[in-house]
Parts: C-alpha cells; sequence; structure tokens
C-alpha cells in the first residue's frame, strides 16, 4: 500500500525546486554565452567595416597620387622625343637653308633649337621632380594620415565577455524565460 509521508512530499518538491532551479540556471547560462558571442561578433564586424573603410581611403589615396605620377612619367616621355627631335635638328649640317637667304637666319635657327632644348630639359627635370613628390607625399599620407584603425585595449576589454559577469548577478541566473525581461 502507498502512503503519503510529509518527507517524502517535501523531498519531492525541493528535488523538483532543485531541478528547475538548475535548468533554469543553465539556460539563462547558455543566453548569457549566446550573448556574448553575438556582441563579440558585432564589434568585430564594426571593426572589420572600419577597417574596410579606411582601406578604401587608403586605397583612393593611391589612385589619386596615381593619376599624377602616370602624367608627369608620360610628360616625361613626350618630353624626352622632343629633346631627341631637337638634338637630331641641331647636329644635322646647314645644307638645307638656301643660299640666298639672310645670314642671321642660322643663328636665329640655333638659338630657338636652343631654346626648345632648354625647355625640354626644364620640362624634364619639372616632371621627374612632380613625379617624386607625388610619390613622396603618397607614401607620407599613407604611413602618417592615413593609418589603418588598431582596436584599443578598451574597445577588446568591451568585447570580452567572462562569465564571471554572469555568476555574480543572481538575478539574471534565475530570469523566468519569456515572463522578467533581461537585466542589462
Amino acid at each position: 500500500r502507498f502512503e503519503l509521508n510529509f518527507a517524502m512530499v517535501l523531498e519531492t518538491i525541493v528535488a523538483s525546486a532543485a531541478g528547475g532551479a538548475y535548468n533554469l540556471w543553465n539556460y539563462n547560462r547558455g543566453n548569457f554565452q549566446f550573448d556574448a558571442t553575438q556582441r563579440q561578433s558585432s564589434m568585430h564586424q564594426n571593426m572589420n567595416m572600419e577597417i574596410s573603410r579606411w582601406q578604401l581611403f587608403r586605397e583612393d589615396v593611391r589612385d589619386l597620387f596615381g593619376l599624377t605620377t602616370t602624367k608627369m612619367d608620360t610628360y616625361k616621355v613626350v618630353a624626352a622625343l622632343f629633346i631627341g627631335q631637337t638634338t637630331a635638328l641641331a647636329t644635322t649640317p646647314f645644307t638645307s637653308f638656301p643660299t640666298e637667304s639672310p645670314p642671321w637666319l642660322p643663328v636665329f635657327y640655333v638659338h630657338s633649337l636652343m631654346g626648345s632644348l632648354m625647355y625640354c630639359l626644364l620640362a624634364v627635370w619639372l616632371a621627374m621632380h612632380g613625379s617624386i613628390s607625388a610619390q613622396s607625399y603618397m607614401t607620407r599620407m599613407l604611413t602618417q594620415t592615413i593609418r589603418l584603425p588598431i582596436a584599443s585595449l578598451e574597445q577588446i576589454e568591451e568585447a570580452r565577455a567572462t562569465l564571471e559577469e554572469y555568476e555574480t548577478d543572481v538575478k539574471t541566473g534565475f530570469r523566468l524565460p519569456f515572463v522578467q525581461k533581461k537585466c542589462s
């Protein structure tokens, strides 16, 4: 025959309450761990987006300075071709001048060739200077101004979560799901 004993009933109630509390604790602990993982993933994603943003800035700087460097290199090539042509014209004999031309015409001819040669040499020199300056300023901007962001210790600590935070807050540990709001 089955006999109801107050001690047995009390044991059953205590065992059920302990089991429920244990399950509730583990459920809320799992939620805390999931939320901590989600928060950390979100912070990492934000940092990755920030790094990508700064990489785009760096790429833009490279593109803009690359345009200048390419243009200066093109000027150097064109000016070098003009130097070659001017030198070729200056070194050819004056047989192409008609004999009845005035004597001052070859002087002006050589003078204009030397002027164009000097202008082309100046163009090459300035193009080289512009290309080197653009390259050095691009390097300076990329190394000093537009640096990729590095997470600070505070940001790293903010992304980190320990179970100690969960275990110190008893209200969160025994919160009834869907009934009580989460404690932040």
